[in-house]
């Protein structure tokens, strides 16, 4: 049987470690490039303009005139050339809704080609969607402005400006089937993220003191299972002491369903081992707030796992996913996972 976390009073082997997002905000980008499934079928009208014409031109955008769109779904422009990016901005490329209203998202460009621009839709994390950059149920414009309506448009990394104005109606739909609503980002069930030994990318991780920047990640041993590396145990989470409070952030491998009954710990969770005769016999809820940190993220999700009041001492813990927790989509594990943490 496996040993997970066990409680402690005093936090000991504390380990500092800092994301790099920008880095992998790189990858993500060289993803949706690579993606041919992400654009099949969706090029938008031809402008005909050829690589290193005198004018810029915007061969084509990737959601088409009266297409319904995937809330959480990036959005392509195919330039001619590359451009310079410090030109794009709501100015210049304005996407919101037909009524006036306002959206939110990123743009960003392929790094591998950046001729390609993305914007991609703020992903929600709110049950109802009411935070999503794309609304379900409503209607959107893009509008590109080009030198033949404005005078401050995309332009080349030359200053070369965009050539023509581009218009493009769109819609998405209503709440309800998640397999419409929602553009699946990797196929399969969402999994937990876990370092090998020695890595330093994103993981699944203990938080300590509400500091964001003192972690310890899980790391996979040589059976297969998360732990923490050397042993380090959790401190009890005591309410009166800053120092000995812990939450656990669980990443995942993919954007996950906002739903209430999905973030929940009935779904997702921390447990003690209540047995103290036979270890891993006797599972029990740590009492908990659960959080879905950051949906659509450069890896994926994030979910916060929050205890409230003492963690019992002395105990083994885990993390605990079960079977019926679900990615965007509604896809499940065929089994609850607890080796990873």
């Amino acid at each position: 049987m496996t040993l997970y976390a066990k409680t402690k009073l005093n936090r000991v082997g504390q380990m500092t470690h800092f994301k790099t997002r920008s880095a992998h905000r790189r990858l993500f980008l060289a993803m949706f490039a690579s993606s041919a499934a992400l654009f099949a079928g969706c090029t938008g009208s031809e402008s005909g303009g050829q690589y290193g014409s005198n004018s810029l031109t915007l061969d084509s955008i990737s959601v088409t005139e009266g297409q319904t769109w995937q809330i959480n779904r990036p959005i392509q422009f195919m330039f001619s050339e590359p451009i310079d990016f410090d030109t794009v901005n709501p100015n210049t490329i304005n996407i919101s809704q037909t009524s006036g209203e306002g959206t939110v998202g990123e743009y960003y460009v392929d790094e591998s080609d950046p001729r390609r621009l993305y914007w991609q839709p703020v992903c929600p994390t709110e049950a109802d969607y009411s935070d999503a950059g794309l609304l379900p149920d409503s209607e959107y414009t893009i509008f590109v402005r080009g030198a033949d309506t404005s005078s401050v448009t995309v332009t080349t990394e030359d200053g070369r400006q965009l050539s023509s104005a581009r218009t493009v109606d769109f819609q998405t739909s209503i709440a309800g089937d998640l397999s419409v609503l929602f553009f699946d980002t990797q196929e399969g069930p969402p999994i937990p993220l876990v370092r090998a030994p020695g890595e330093t990318g994103v993981g699944t991780y203990v938080e300590f003191g509400g500091d964001p920047t003192s972690r310890i990640f899980f790391e996979y041993n040589s059976e297969g299972d998360g732990v923490l590396p050397g042993g380090d145990l959790v401190p009890l989470n005591l309410y009166s002491n800053t120092e000995t409070q812990v939450a656990m952030v669980i990443e995942f491998n993919q954007p996950v369903n906002p739903a209430v009954e999905n973030i929940h710990q009935n779904r997702v969770r921390l447990e003690f081992d209540a047995d103290l005769t036979e270890v891993g016999t006797d599972w029990q809820a740590v009492v908990s707030e659960v959080e879905l940190y950051a949906n659509c993220t450069d890896s994926g999700s994030q979910v916060r796992i929050t205890p409230i009041g003492i963690i019992p001492q002395d105990r083994d813990l885990r993390l605990l996913v079960s079977a019926e927790f679900e990615d965007l989509r509604g896809q499940r594990n065929p089994h609850p996972l607890t080796n990873f943490g």
